[in-house]
């Protein structure tokens, strides 16, 4: 059996992630990111490549890019 690989965006809402989409491809990922990075309700967005390995049940995930918008004052949104 092969791995097999996903794409999970999540992005920013205070101080928590929350997973908005899934996606099969690296470049679809990076463009709903993008999109998602535009939206003033997100204080940021992530992506994260996710491996299942059928075989042993097991996965594990890799962040493959994040943004995290700045306040004023070049504060993190999200940070205390």
């Amino acid at each position: 059996m092969a791995l097999e690989a996903n794409y999970e965006i999540l992005t920013l809402k205070g101080d928590r992630w929350e997973v908005s989409q899934v996606v099969e491809t690296h470049g679809d990922a990076m463009i709903s990111a993008a999109e998602l990075c535009e939206r003033p309700e997100y204080g940021g967005v992530r992506v994260v490549r996710e491996v299942f390995d059928p075989k042993t049940g097991l996965s594990h995930g890799n962040v493959v890019m994040e943004k995290i918008k700045r306040a004023a004052g070049n504060r993190r949104i999200g940070s205390r």
